[in-house]
């Protein structure tokens, strides 16, 4: 497995998101509850400048919901069935990875 830099933690604060570019991939990342997740960043709408409550994203174009933690649409998504690709994040001392694998 390769980690690959891409933020600081101080970067995330909690409750908040944060948009990288990694390999030709656009990634979000997620401080939920001191814990920083990855998902991708594309639904058709770019989720990053959507809204976050807790756990969930909501696209800001066609309103589908996804929890941060799995990847997965939500039952409340405008989109049933959808699902984000989820990757592994890692946190060596003030250093956010993440494996793309």
């Amino acid at each position: 497995m390769t980690f690959i830099k891409v933020a600081s933690k101080s970067e995330i604060k909690e409750g908040q998101m944060k948009k990288v570019e990694i390999q030709d991939k656009e990634i979000l990342l997620v401080n939920v509850k001191g814990k920083i997740y990855a998902i991708e960043n594309k639904c058709g709408g770019p989720l990053n400048e959507g809204t976050l409550e807790n756990n969930k994203i909501t696209c800001p174009w066609h309103r589908a919901q996804y929890d941060v933690t799995t990847g997965e649409a939500t039952e409340n998504s405008a989109i049933p069935g959808l699902q984000q690709n989820k990757f592994e994040v890692k946190i060596e001392k003030e250093n956010v990875l993440v494996n793309l694998g």
